[in-house]
């Protein structure tokens, strides 16, 4: 996480050895579960996701409980790299369950914070209820799981118009944006991120998603804080007119190979293409758009499209194409207490 990626694998490809040579199951289910994670943030995805259920597999035979809660952990993660949104949040229960079962309080905080999933999915007052039962007199007795909540938490209440809560959230976790970890730093930055951008603040929230963006080089494309900061880096861009830096940040996008390009992020490129095309081109991407979004199963960034798609339309005299978005958007954006959306 400090992005010495040289010699952590020197030094995990000498445990995988040992724990082979020795016998050691639960070396090698942790061995395994590191390798794995080096390879998917190198765009490996299809073999980092075999070795951790092989990790989880030799864990649970062997009955070694933190190996098995790390690839529990790593699992419900890396699925929601891939965009598999449901089977991350099916591993996050199986976590949680496990956890409790071993009397794991740590892994238990850490599955409740792994919320990205429940965001993605929509259940927004479970992400938030689920952040209720985490340690709130110190939340540094439970770090690493407060670690996600800088950013999935504060994002989810600047969507619900509760800048105050998503203030005194971000205000609480400061420490995590100068932190030498990649994972503290972009979760945080990104919540600021969000946070200005809800205050209206385009520059400062550019800013913020930059330095998320960052990261990019060390932890790849298919981290959640990444994916999402790119999207508060286009809705910045372009409400500061900013066309071309929109345009180059989208050229980054698709230029990335297919098989290291998540689905998410070619759904948001074709929605922030159509938002700046015209004709017959925005209508095409802004469907291809909702379209993908609808695969994968991620209802706010749907209503989104929807309902920017709607104001296309209606610009364009097609408001009859454009009541039946409106009316699905307005139902989504009610249940997700989405209120700055809805008044829009």
């Amino acid at each position: 996480f400090a992005g010495r990626h040289d010699l952590a694998m020197e030094r995990n490809e000498a445990a995988l050895e040992m724990g082979e040579a020795l016998s050691l199951p639960e070396t090698l289910s942790h061995a395994l579960n590191t390798k794995a994670i080096y390879l998917v943030s190198h765009g490996r995805k299809s073999e980092g996701l075999a070795l951790l259920r092989h990790a989880l597999e030799v864990a649970l035979e062997h009955d070694k409980p933190s190996a098995a809660l790390r690839a529990y952990f790593n699992l419900s993660d890396t699925l929601g790299h891939l965009d598999r949104y449901e089977d991350a949040y099916a591993y996050v229960q199986e976590g949680v369950a496990y956890a409790r079962r071993v009397g794991s309080r740590r892994y238990e905080h850490q599955f409740l914070a792994q919320t990205y999933s429940l965001f993605a999915l929509g259940r927004w007052d479970e992400l938030i209820e689920w952040t209720t039962l985490l340690p709130q007199e110190d939340w540094r007795d439970a770090r690493q799981a407060y670690s996600t909540v800088a950013g999935t938490v504060v994002a989810v209440n600047v969507l619900r118009g509760q800048l105050d809560e998503a203030a005194r959230i971000s205000a609480l976790l400061e420490e995590f944006g100068t932190s030498s970890d990649d994972q503290e730093r972009g979760s945080h930055r990104l919540g600021t991120a969000y946070l200005r951008l809800g205050r209206g603040d385009a520059a400062g929230a550019l800013e913020d998603a930059q330095v998320t963006l960052e990261i990019v080089a060390t932890m790849g494309y298919t981290q959640e804080y990444v994916k999402e900061a790119i999207v508060i880096a286009l809705e910045a861009e372009l409400a500061l007119g900013d066309t071309q830096g929109a345009h180059e940040l989208l050229a980054q996008i698709d230029a990335l190979p297919p098989g290291r390009s998540p689905q998410f992020l070619q759904a948001q490129s074709k929605r922030f293409r159509a938002r700046m095309a015209d004709g017959d081109d925005a209508d095409r991407l802004f469907r291809g758009a909702a379209g993908l979004f609808r695969e994968l199963a991620i209802p706010f960034y749907l209503a989104c499209t929807q309902l920017e798609h709607a104001e296309w339309l209606a610009r364009h005299g097609r408001e009859v194409e454009a009541e039946p978005l409106l009316a699905e958007a307005r139902t989504t954006f009610e249940r997700l207490g989405a209120r700055p959306s809805l008044e829009r």
